[in-house]
């Protein structure tokens, strides 16, 4: 099988390698394999949440490879990254999947639309080759990774209507990933922020003083 990687999507691979053992340093078994529970939501959620816009459903008794089967594993993380070098979520990276289900995954490799859970992912800075716009040189870029371990993270924009994470370039065209997003301004821009949790974190005490008798954001949970 050949896949198509681009630029973006091998310095993407080559930092998880990299990083992996210290994200997860518990992740590395005795010479049997490499522990899967990073993707243990993505999983759990691919067999328990049937949504028929799934690129592929689970079939019935689903095979699975061992985690020993990492190279294989390693296929199947490939085989699902897109070509803006970011994936959808929600699959199993274990699964054995059927020619059917392979090819509706290869027929959807070009599009854009890519995700990570919010509560797993944080955006790290990189070295990279120089490249020179009109605006300015870099020579550093920057890459959403997967963290278990990373704070709530937010996106500075959300598409009205479907609160997808937006992102724009300097045209001003609708983008869904901060890959999509050309490197002068992924680099210079923040598209993600954390300052939302400081508003989370001080609402207990504004509510309590000035709305005792609405507590929205506990309504909210509740539904």
């Amino acid at each position: 099988m050949n896949i198509h990687l681009t630029q973006s999507g091998k310095l993407l691979i080559l930092i998880l390698l990299v990083t992996f053992p210290t994200i997860y340093p518990d992740a590395q078994t005795k010479s049997t394999g490499i522990s899967t529970e990073p993707f243990g939501d993505s999983m759990r959620h691919w067999y328990t949440m049937h949504d028929d816009n799934n690129i592929v459903n689970p079939v019935a008794n689903q095979p699975k490879y061992q985690e020993s089967d990492y190279t294989k594993i390693a296929g199947n993380i490939l085989l699902f990254q897109r070509d803006n070098g970011g994936w959808p979520k929600n699959y199993d990276m274990k699964a054995i999947l059927t020619p059917e289900q392979v090819d509706g995954v290869m027929r959807t490799k070009n599009i854009l639309h890519t995700t990570f859970d919010n509560s797993t992912t944080k955006v790290i800075t990189v070295s990279a080759l120089t490249e020179k716009s009109q605006w300015k040189t870099t020579s550093y870029d920057r890459l959403v990774v997967v963290d278990s371990t990373a704070a709530p993270i937010w996106t500075r924009y959300y598409e009205p209507g479907t609160e997808k994470p937006l992102f724009c370039d300097r045209n001003s065209k609708y983008l869904y990933s901060m890959a999509e997003v050309s490197r002068e301004r992924r680099s210079g821009y923040g598209c993600y922020t954390y300052a939302p949790q400081e508003v989370l974190d001080n609402y207990p005490e504004w509510q309590k003083k000035w709305a005792p008798d609405q507590d929205v954001l506990n309504l909210n949970l509740q539904r």
